[in-house]
């Protein structure tokens, strides 16, 4: 899938670049709707993607899935982000989170005693509604 994406982006930055009008209407600027969102303290992002309704970060850090997810479970209610889910395991964590017209995964999984990783994906409106009423994106 990894390598669907990169082609996809690659044959778009492409064409982006043949433009015969160098006067063209530029795209509105990119939406980031992890902005805002804090990440794990010392965790090292390892792969990161970004659509026009999406984005998604994946970290990971040397600290164990139960330190990282009662991280989430206190910033995201302080950061105004309703945690609407909040399920998992020993092995894994997945939590579930809105605010306003945004929505965020947070998916912790173990990868040692003393190590995890960690994917954020948050997504919003397409459309400009969202935005007029005033909502961060």
């Amino acid at each position: 899938m990894r390598a669907r994406l990169s082609l996809a982006l690659l044959a778009a930055a492409a064409a982006a670049c043949t433009r015969a009008d160098s006067r063209a209407a530029k795209p509105p600027a990119a939406r980031h709707y992890l902005a805002g969102v804090r990440r794990y303290p010392g965790s090292a992002v390892v792969d990161s993607s970004t659509t026009p309704d999406v984005d998604h970060v994946s970290l990971e850090t040397g600290m164990p899935l139960d330190s990282v997810t009662a991280f989430y479970r206190r910033t995201l209610p302080a950061a105004g982000w309703s945690i609407v889910a909040d399920t998992g395991d020993s092995l894994s964590v997945a939590i579930y989170a809105q605010r306003g017209s945004l929505s965020l995964w947070v998916r912790v999984s173990r990868t040692g005693p003393l190590a995890s990783r960690t994917s954020l994906i948050a997504a919003g409106q397409a459309d400009s509604a969202a935005g007029a009423s005033g909502q961060q994106r």
